[in-house]
């Protein structure tokens, strides 16, 4: 009866963890199919999930053969290496994480030590790449505003150095990285509790907030960041992301007795039409929730009154 409720995605997804060869194919299949590529690293993130490493750790070649393969249209073949890896191994090393500690934030601490060691190995072996990127960047926004003043330009005008500016870039780009690795992962661990954990993944999403030692790295990160270390404008972009999602965590788990898309429309769309105002407020909220744990203090309030 199990298997009759089971969709496409459920069904599709038992027999990649059952049949090793059928995994393989899958995974080479997708890999080489335009805008299907993460749909190949959730499979590799599922089998890490359930399997392990090793078994995972088989389908990673396929993967970053199919990436370069795609990316071989646009650039040259040291860049589709440079590509491939970027986009499949920090799944795959999330994808094995998840699975030992079932834990987002030794995930979040895994990216994030990824990503900050790739920005410090770019400073050292090739630093003219992180200023020729915001050249790139400057030269394509004025060409697209038409002689207006872009967000860059406003920032130059109040004498933040082209510089820093530069390594913030590099920082946005760690975190959208950041971002692909999670999208798969996500959906994975989606699948993964609809076949074995009903229930789990909606409750790891709610219950996801910091802690004080990640509180004190934003500290030290925002503070460094002020003084122009470039490392910690490179991990800016990061530790925001993190506090971002730790904020709606926290907003998602108060309105929880609301319908799910009820909820999704008052997080997302508040967001979407005023930025600016919202992302600080999931940040100021993120980070209060890793020093007061609100959610143990509404529970025990609730208890108090029931």
């Amino acid at each position: 009866m199990q298997r009759v409720r089971e969709g496409l995605f459920q069904r599709q997804a038992r027999r990649v963890l059952d049949e090793d060869r059928y995994a393989l194919a899958s995974v080479a299949i997708l890999s080489v199919l335009p805008y299907m590529g993460w749909l190949a690293l959730a499979l590799i993130a599922l089998v890490a999930l359930r399997k392990g490493w090793h078994s995972a750790g088989v389908l990673v070649l396929p993967a970053l053969v199919g990436h370069m393969l795609l990316a071989l249209k646009n650039v040259p073949i040291s860049g589709a290496v440079f590509s491939a890896v970027l986009n499949v191994v920090p799944c795959y090393l999330a994808g094995i994480v998840l699975g030992v500690t079932s834990s987002w934030r030794a995930v979040a601490a895994v990216l994030f030590g990824v990503m900050m060691s790739g920005a410090l190995f770019i400073q050292v072996v090739s630093p003219d790449f992180i200023v020729s990127q915001y050249d790139h960047l400057q030269t394509l926004m004025r060409s697209l505003a038409s002689g207006d003043v872009n967000v860059l330009d406003f920032w130059e005008s109040h004498e933040v150095s082209p510089l820093v500016l530069a390594h913030y870039l590099l920082g946005v780009q760690a975190a959208s990285l950041a971002f692909s690795a999670m999208v798969p992962l996500l959906f994975a661990r989606s699948i993964q509790s609809q076949l074995f954990y009903p229930g789990g993944f909606q409750q790891e999403l709610l219950n996801f907030r910091g802690d004080k030692l990640s509180l004190a790295v934003f500290i030290l990160i925002c503070t460094s960041a002020y003084s122009d270390l470039f490392l910690a404008i490179n991990g800016l972009p990061l530790v925001l992301f993190y506090f971002i999602l730790a904020g709606l965590s926290l907003a998602a788990s108060l309105l929880s007795r609301i319908r799910p898309l009820g909820v999704l429309v008052l997080l997302l769309v508040p967001t979407v039409l005023l930025p600016w105002v919202m992302l600080p407020l999931y940040v100021l909220l993120g980070a209060f929730d890793s020093l007061f744990n609100v959610r143990l203090y509404l529970s025990s309030k609730t208890e108090k009154v029931g």
